[in-house]
C-alpha cells in the first residue's frame, strides 16, 4: 500500500481487538498519536481493505519474539551399575530413576564390566534384567545395547504414570523413615 496516499481506506482496530471501522490511513495515523501508540498493519494488503491495529509496536515485536524462543531439548538422564553392586547402592540408584521418570525425564541405564567380569557377561545381562524388571510397570525400552564391556538401555516413563511414580517413591520412603517428603 502506498502510504503516502492519504486516502487509501483502512480498517482499524483498537489495542483491544475491537474494530473501529474504516477510516483513511491518515487519520488512522492520527488516531494512533494521540494515544501515544504505533499503527501496525496486521494483514497483507491482497487487493481487498488493510486492517491495522493501534498498539505498541516494541511491546508486539518483544512478544512476538518471545513466544518464538527455541523449545527446550529433551532431557536424558543417565544412572551408571557394576555388575557387583551392592544391595542396598541398587535400591538408592533405582529411586534416583524412578524421580527422573516422574519427572517426565528419559533415562540411560547402564551396566559396566570391568576385568574378568568382561568373561562372562551374562551376569551383566542379568542385572540389566533385574533393573528393568523391577522398573517395568513404569517405563517402556526405547532402546538396548551391548557393547565390549557395557550393556546399556533407554527408557522413558509411560503415559500417565509421571504422577504415581513420585507417590510410590513417597510412600516408600514413609515406610522407610516414618515421615513424609515435604
Amino acid at each position: 500500500m502506498d502510504r503516502n496516499n492519504s486516502n487509501v481506506e483502512v480498517l482499524v482496530l483498537d489495542p483491544n481487538g475491537t474494530n473501529l471501522g474504516n477510516m483513511s490511513y491518515k487519520s488512522a495515523q492520527q488516531l494512533a498519536a494521540d494515544r501515544d501508540l504505533d499503527l501496525v498493519q496486521v494483514n497483507k494488503n491482497n487487493g481487498e481493505l488493510s486492517v491495522y491495529k493501534i498498539m505498541d509496536r516494541g511491546k508486539w515485536q518483544y512478544l512476538k519474539k518471545k513466544g518464538q524462543k527455541k523449545p527446550h531439548s529433551h532431557v536424558l538422564k543417565e544412572m551408571n551399575f557394576r555388575v557387583r553392586i551392592d544391595d542396598h547402592d541398587r535400591e538408592v540408584k533405582i529411586n534416583h530413576i524412578k524421580r527422573f521418570l516422574s519427572k517426565g525425564m528419559d533415562v540411560k541405564i547402564s551396566v559396566q564390566m570391568r576385568g574378568r567380569e568382561k568373561a562372562n557377561p551374562t551376569f551383566a545381562r542379568q542385572k540389566m534384567d533385574d533393573i528393568l524388571s523391577e522398573l517395568d510397570d513404569l517405563i517402556l525400552v526405547k532402546q538396548r545395547k551391548s557393547s565390549g564391556a557395557l550393556i546399556t538401555a533407554i527408557i522413558r516413563p509411560k503415559q500417565g504414570t509421571c504422577n504415581a511414580a513420585e507417590e510410590n517413591g513417597q510412600e516408600n520412603q514413609l515406610k522407610a523413615t516414618g515421615t513424609a517428603a515435604v
